[in-house]
């Protein structure tokens, strides 16, 4: 298990461009359409518990997914195996960029990059909502934890909580 918990991990690291809320699809193909580790339940669940906790989202949910898998080890594989590809990338780039942060050809592709990164977001919101939004209550609370973090500029903090005590309250 652990030796698959690492590929998938691996897989994920790799691939998914714009870290962790465009990891999102990617992680959902792998460990609920592929693997079937997860139902599409369980994993909105391990994405909401994972963007409660601190840190990056993808890697808490390889945390908490190789935990559930294979135990502490699991979380240990799951989560150096989600990091270890941006960690090669980002030191193997860090070092090429150095010398040529003026490039056009660099510049050109980094510009390139943006909207994949949107795309990829875009995609994961409409994951997540589509199975998330099941009733009125539930799109009335993303609609306004929309409008108060973005336009009365709400700490994302207190949303959360806000939002656990709405729904709490809520049928």
């Amino acid at each position: 298990m652990i030796a698959k918990l690492v590929v998938s991990f691996l897989k994920i690291g790799l691939f998914a461009f714009g870290g962790g809320y465009a990891m999102i699809p990617l992680m959902q193909r792998e460990l609920v359409s592929e693997r079937g580790w997860l139902t599409v339940d369980r994993f909105m669940d391990v994405m909401a518990l994972s963007e409660m906790t601190p840190g990056p989202v993808a890697i808490n949910a390889a945390t908490l997914i190789g935990f559930r898998q294979a135990g502490v080890w699991g979380a240990a594989a799951a989560t150096a195996a989600v990091v270890a590809p941006s960690v090669v990338i980002v030191w193997t780039l860090a070092r090429i960029v150095k010398h040529r942060v003026d490039s056009a050809w660099l510049q050109a592709v980094l510009k390139g990059l943006r909207p994949l990164v949107v795309g990829l977001v875009s995609l994961a919101a409409l994951t997540v909502g589509r199975v998330s939004l099941v009733d009125w209550p539930s799109v009335g609370l993303a609609v306004a934890t929309l409008g108060v973090v973005r336009f009365l500029r709400l700490h994302p903090v207190i949303a959360i909580l806000g939002a656990g005590v709405v729904r709490t309250i809520l049928p």
